[in-house]
């Protein structure tokens, strides 16, 4: 590896060649090229016309920046490379991201975006739109330069510090859009290969090829350069390399029964098929991710409990995961379950959150396919909010305030129901998933119920309800129609469906809204004269 070191009391630079072990600590610089000709390269170092070209700034604010971190050596592109030589090229190439991983710092220099302030993280102000607007995002070989470094410090035309990695987070991610997560220095290999390779969309390089190359340390592939193969058949070898580097490429040993974790039985009176049918074409596709809406008692639970059954159905050997997520509590409690069904190890299970290792192991397409369900989710605070790291003391360790969807990866052997009534929620879920599709289910919802329906009616509807409730809890003799019907148009068939499965709801929170109305249960198991109080309420 070359370092550039700045002479004493001079403007000049050396070359020096380290290897291995002897590679001093070091800085690193980012930015995007101006035309060759304004470059300062590795042969034309030394010539004293090099200090008259725009590109002799780089190195002299790379060389101040790094002396005021206490850095004697540092390393920039440009002309640390002996770009004539191609099998110095071909290593470098490959060596790039472990090089900016290993930096102990790098700067980045923004020369289009002028500022004499710091960068606020808000996505609000003129600075803030200059800054995600600068070239230094379109640029392919930029990308692993934000994520590989631990420190990476963004600085303005003027050398003003705009900010580092951490402060401006949220600006990054909104930019970017790649995950906090990988942001904030989760090892790559927890994303899959095909969203590591999405982090590339709208990104250009000069030559057609390096879409791919610039890639390399990212997915931790080393190939050689075939300049002239052209972007596909680049892409193409760089995708076979990275899947052969899979751990356990061969299909998993899987349990003879998969675990089942989705806490509803069936309901024998489902009548929402054309839904039904909708979401289950588009979770059959790969990274296949659908968002049902609608009010409550519109039927959103019924779907998705169907769905999980239909797939279980006519896929026995394709992991079914249900999440609640109404609270963050109760979402990282599902993705205990999923660790505990799936046999994943993780640290002391007392004190370490498994939401992370559960990520890595679904994202790992050797465990299998998965589908999952992420039911009742309305708290947009929970899954799109942003913050500081709390604590780093290991990579699976779980941010308090990390979003949510961030743990719910888009990989090709994965796909995702979201049950929510919320619509806004629905939309902010297309905005961190353009793939996602909205289903609403509202249109179900007659206008024209017929709440006089005949008590024979009722009695039938509640005794089909209750009669594979382990107790044969049999409700409707005691209630006469005038209060059975409006109950029934208002959406207590979830309430009736829920007292026949209480049993498998053990510990959880069910809420069954009727008008303006709601009942909780919260770790209980109904009596039956507990339910004719509920009832009597209502």
């Amino acid at each position: 590896m070359r370092l550039l070191q700045r002479l004493p009391g001079s403007s000049d630079f050396s070359l020096v060649e380290r290897f291995g072990e002897d590679i001093p600590p070091y800085a690193i610089l980012s930015h995007t090229w101006g035309s060759d000709e304004d470059e300062v390269t590795f042969t034309g170092l030394q010539d004293a016309q090099s200090k008259q070209k725009s590109g002799y700034f780089k190195l002299l604010f790379c060389a101040e920046q790094a002396a005021e971190d206490k850095l004697q050596f540092f390393w920039v592109d440009t002309c640390c490379i002996d770009k004539s030589s191609s099998a110095e090229l071909s290593e470098a190439i490959n060596s790039m991201f472990k090089w900016y991983e290993r930096a102990e710092r790098c700067y980045v220099l923004l020369s289009d975006v002028e500022a004499d302030e710091p960068l606020g993280d808000s996505t609000q102000s003129e600075l803030t739109q200059k800054f995600q607007n600068s070239r230094w995002f379109q640029r392919g070989w930029t990308l692993q330069e934000m994520l590989a470094p631990r420190i990476v410090e963004f600085f303005s035309k003027n050398r003003t510090r705009l900010g580092d990695k951490e402060t401006l987070l949220q600006t990054l991610h909104s930019t970017t859009r790649i995950p906090t997560l990988a942001l904030q220095g989760t090892p790559l290999q927890q994303f899959s290969v095909n969203e590591r390779m999405s982090w590339m969309k709208g990104r250009q390089t000069k030559r057609e090829e390096d879409v791919a190359y610039s890639l390399l340390g990212l997915l931790g592939v080393h190939m050689p350069l075939l300049y002239g193969e052209g972007r596909s058949k680049a892409l193409a070898r760089l995708r076979h390399e990275a899947e052969n580097l899979l751990d356990d490429r061969a299909p998993s040993k899987l349990p003879a029964s998969l675990p089942w974790t989705v806490p509803f039985r069936r309901d024998i009176d489902f009548n929402h098929s054309d839904y039904l049918e909708r979401v289950y074409e588009i979770c059959s596709q790969p990274s296949g991710w659908a968002t049902l809406t609608g009010p409550a008692g519109s039927g959103k639970t019924q779907v998705a409990v169907e769905y999980a059954y239909k797939v279980k159905d006519e896929t026995p050997r394709k992991w079914v995961f249900w999440i609640d997520a109404a609270t963050r509590a109760s979402f990282q409690k599902s993705y205990k379950q999923i660790a505990v069904a799936t046999g994943i190890d993780y640290f002391d299970k007392r004190t370490v959150d498994t939401m992370a290792p559960v990520r890595r192991w679904l994202c790992t397409e050797s465990n299998g396919p998965w589908t999952m369900v992420v039911y009742n989710a309305k708290d947009a605070a929970i899954f799109f909010s942003y913050g500081k790291p709390q604590n780093r003391a290991t990579a699976d360790l779980v941010v308090p305030s990390q979003p949510l969807y961030e743990f719910l990866p888009k990989t090709p052997n994965g796909s995702v129901l979201v049950t929510t009534r919320n619509q806004g929620f629905a939309k902010r879920l297309m905005d961190v998933n353009t793939d996602n599709v909205i289903v609403d289910i509202s249109d179900f919802v007659s206008s024209d119920f017929d709440v006089t329906r005949s008590a024979t009616d009722s009695d039938g509807f509640f005794r089909r309800k209750s009669s594979d409730s382990s107790e044969g809890i049999d409700v409707a003799p005691q209630r006469d129609t005038a209060l059975r019907s409006p109950i029934l148009a208002s959406g207590l068939p979830l309430l009736v469906n829920w007292t026949t499965q209480y049993q498998s709801l053990t510990n959880q929170i069910s809420e069954v809204s009727t008008g303006k109305t709601s009942v909780f249960w919260e770790s209980v198991r109904p009596t039956r004269s507990q339910f004719d109080i509920i009832l009597t309420f209502y």
